[in-house]
Parts: C-alpha cells; structure tokens; sequence
C-alpha cells in the first residue's frame, strides 16, 4: 500500500504535485524482490550460481545495488497506484523527485509533478437559440442532377470543320508549357491535355485565354497560380502559357429517355429516375444540414465552455495524425514525401503545422462532449451496439456474427461504444436546441430503412429469379412431369 497526497499547482492550471510514501512493508518486499533479480546469475567463490545469501552480498558489495534495484520498480508502481487512488488522469510522463528512501531508511517519499486531463467548466449546453433549417430540393435541383448525369455519359465526335473555334460546350486537346520568368517548369507541362471549356477545371483564366482559337493555332496565355497550391514557390506567382489546340470534340449528350433511365438509375422510366434522384438529392442535403447543425450548436456549447488544452495533449494528437499518414503511405506503398504532396500539403512540417493549428479545437470538442456526457448519463444501450454492428456488416458485406466476434475479442468493439456515445450526445445536443433537427434525423433515418428494405427486397428476388432460370437449364427448359393422381 502506499499514501498518497496531492496539491494542486498555482501555476499551472492542470499540473498535480503528488506525495507518495511507499511503507516499510512494501519497501521490504521490493529489496527482496530486487535481490533476487540480482543474485539470480550471481556467482561467487564458495557459492553455487543464484545461490549467495543476501548477508554475504552486502558485506562484498553493499545495500545499494539491491536498492537501486529496488527503486527502479518501486517507485512507477507506487506512483501507478497513487495515480489509481487519487483518480488522476495524467496526459504526459511525471517528473518524479526522491525525497527519501536509501540504506537507512524504512520508508520510501517521493513527490510526482505530473499533467492531468483539464476540467471542463460546462456552460448553458441546452436551448441555445439556434434554428435548424429543413433542406427543400426544388424541380430545379433535380433538373440539375440530371443534366449532371447525362454530362458524364457524354460522348465526343471530333469537329472536322477547319473554322471551329474553342467555345463553352466543346472539348479542346491542347499541349502546353508554362513559364514562371521565362524558365519552363516541367510541372506545368503537359503534351495533349482533354479540356472541357466552360467547367472551370483547370487554372483561373486558362480555358478563357484559349476561347476562339482555332486547331493548330498557338494562344500565350497569362494566369495567377492560386495561392493554396501545392507547388509553394509556384503559390501566387503569374505564369506564361504557351497552348496549342490540337483537336477539338463536340459533346453529345444522351437522350433523356426510359433507356437512360434504366442505364444509369435502374428506374422503369424517367419519372422514376426523377423520383430516385430527389430522394437523393434530399438524403445528401438532410445529412449536410444536419452535420452542419450539429457542429453549429457544440461550437456554440464550446464558446460558453472553460477550458484550456495542455500543450502535451495536442503534441501527443500531432504525433498521432502523423504517424497515421506515415501508416498509410506504407499501405499504399509510398514514399511519404510523395503522399504529402499528393494531399497537397507540401511538407512533414507542414502537415505538422496544419495538425497543430486544428489540435486545439479537435480536442476541446472531445472533452467537452465527453463532460456533457458524463453530466447527462448518456450510455450506448446493447440494441444500439447491436444495430450498429448489423448496419456495419451490411456496409461492409461481411457477416454479422463475425464482426460481433471481433468486438469482442478486440478494441473495436470499445472504439465503437465509445463513437456511438459521442454521436448519441452530438444528437441529443442538437436536439436540445431545435426540435425540427431530431423530426428530421428521423425522417432521414426512416427512408434510409425504407430503401434498405426495398433494396433487400429486389436483391432477393432477383436471386429468386436467378435460381429459378439455373432450375429451368438444368431440366432442360422443359416444365417437370406432374405425378398423376390416384383414381377415386
């Protein structure tokens, strides 16, 4: 056992100073300990190896080794069991300082300063004012879709008149080379490049200093690199380029038929496929509204909230980010410089930069919704666990008991309960302060479960329909012979 007690520093509003006494018991048990760590390929003259009494050890070498030994166990167990004892979170390595414990001593003291998780002074978290806003997919919206659709599916015929001119609508082959002061930058060249004029894909300014020239003719045309490129000595710059129109392609659209219907959305008609693309419309624009809400109210929570993140623990998030990305470069076989700059952010100091200035806020939003958690009982119930998991395996394809399994089995099943309470609460936040945002969730939740329904019943039967041709095959197309029945 040990005795701990604990003060709070003035200084620093989350550092602890401990006082830990380890008893003479426990001190007597770690020398013993330590002693037969020491002893255990020990060998002297007249004693087998692991054999020489503790005594004769003492008298050769002395009382500090065993010690030394001793303190080196010790002292992390005792500090662990202090930390237990007073409920202590610590966010970093303690610095530790023996006050007393040696040779002539029953009793070990030692004082810990150590870091602890920051109290989170909850302000107003409910009624907060805030409106959420029900999304409306208008005729238009869908009209927009649609075209969308039929964009991708364009097809390309090549423009044979020698007087076409590049315009809004067409497709334009071009090679060129940029020029940043009169030297060609190899990452800004390009021998045939397809660009779609008027979509503003490429370089602001680009497609317009190409509009009305004709195949072969060569445009110089000026542009300002956008200063978020990933190239930083690019970033902001003026640049020449030289373009030469190669080919030029007119696109053709599909016809908005039931056949295109059928193409792209499964639907019997073009009504139908109006009617799919509205529920989707209307899916991705509830789910973005309600994100959005949700992050509007705890911004709100966190500005009425206390609390200040200790350096350590945004350090430690840092180190953790990165050594994710590292991870997944490995996994994608890349050099990490390259998959760095592949996410456009240059540099490892870089990233580093943009994960330390998002730390702060990332993880003032955790410990908070962890507090208003806490403060509210908010628990994941076993149907919420397992509802979860059945949407998880249907996601992933995979079959539920083995997923059940690895929860169990594994940290996935803790990461999960724990992103369930956190979205619980994120949930209950929102619908604290509007009651339109839960009316809405659960619309969206509901027509989510009528579509997987839906989809489930079209899967099955036409699994049904399947087994039912490979019957036919095998008997040879022809109906079975029915058995006649017995006479009367």
């Amino acid at each position: 056992m040990v005795k701990a007690t604990m003060e709070r520093s003035e200084e620093k509003e989350n550092l602890r100073i401990l006082r830990v006494e380890v008893e003479p018991e426990k001190v007597e048990q770690h020398l013993n300990q330590a002693f037969s760590e020491i002893r255990r390929d020990l060998a002297l003259p007249g004693f087998r190896k692991g054999r020489v009494p503790r005594k004769i050890f003492e008298s050769r070498f002395g009382v500090a080794p065993i010690w030394e030994e001793a303190l080196e166990k010790m002292v992390p167990e005792a500090y662990g069991e202090a930390i237990e004892q007073l409920e202590l979170q610590p966010i970093a390595p303690p610095d530790v300082e023996l006050e007393s414990g040696g040779p002539d001593e029953d009793s070990v003291v030692f004082t810990a300063e150590v870091e602890v998780m920051p109290e989170v002074n909850l302000g107003p978290y409910k009624d907060l004012g805030l409106e959420f806003e029900v999304p409306e997919i208008t005729d238009e919206d869908v009209d927009e879709a649609i075209e969308d659709l039929r964009e991708r599916r364009a097809t390309a015929e090549l423009v044979e008149d020698e007087d076409a001119e590049v315009a809004p609508g067409m497709l334009a082959v071009v090679g060129f080379q940029g020029y940043l002061d009169d030297e060609p930058r190899e990452e800004l060249q390009a021998e045939e490049e397809m660009l779609d004029i008027g979509s503003g894909q490429y370089l602001p300014g680009f497609e317009e200093g190409i509009l009305g020239a004709k195949v072969g003719e060569t445009r110089e045309v000026q542009v300002e690199i956008p200063a978020d490129a990933p190239s930083q000595d690019l970033a902001g710059q003026e640049v020449t380029f030289e373009v030469e129109i190669k080919e030029l392609k007119q696109k053709r659209l599909p016809d908005l038929d039931d056949d295109f219907a059928k193409e792209v959305g499964d639907a019997e008609s073009v009504d139908a496929l109006r009617e799919q693309v509205r529920e989707y419309l209307e899916d991705a624009r509830m789910s973005s509204a309600l994100r959005e809400f949700e992050q509007q109210v705890i911004d709100k929570v966190a500005e009425n909230t206390e609390l200040e993140i200790p350096q350590p623990m945004i350090d430690d998030l840092v180190e953790r980010r990165v050594e994710e990305m590292q991870r997944e470069a490995e996994q994608r076989g890349m050099e990490f410089p390259d998959y760095l700059a592949a996410r456009g952010m240059g540099s490892e100091e870089e990233a580093r930069s943009n994960f330390r200035e998002q730390a702060g806020p990332d993880l003032k939003e955790s410990l908070i919704l962890d507090a208003v958690a806490e403060a509210e009982g908010v628990e994941v119930t076993e149907e919420e666990f397992e509802a979860e998991l059945e949407n998880r395996a249907e996601a992933m394809g995979a079959d539920p008991a083995v997923l059940r399994q690895m929860a169990m089995a594994t940290e996935f099943g803790q990461r999960l309960r724990s992103d369930l309470r956190i979205q619980k609460t994120r949930r209950l936040l929102a619908g604290w302060s509007d009651e339109q945002y839960t009316e809405t969730l659960e619309r969206l939740e509901e027509s989510r479960r009528v579509r997987r329904e839906k989809a489930k019943e079209k899967a099955e039967a036409a699994e049904a329909e399947t087994e039912a041709a490979q019957d036919d095959a095998q008997n040879g197309g022809e109906p079975e012979a029915e058995e006649p029945e017995d006479e009367a």
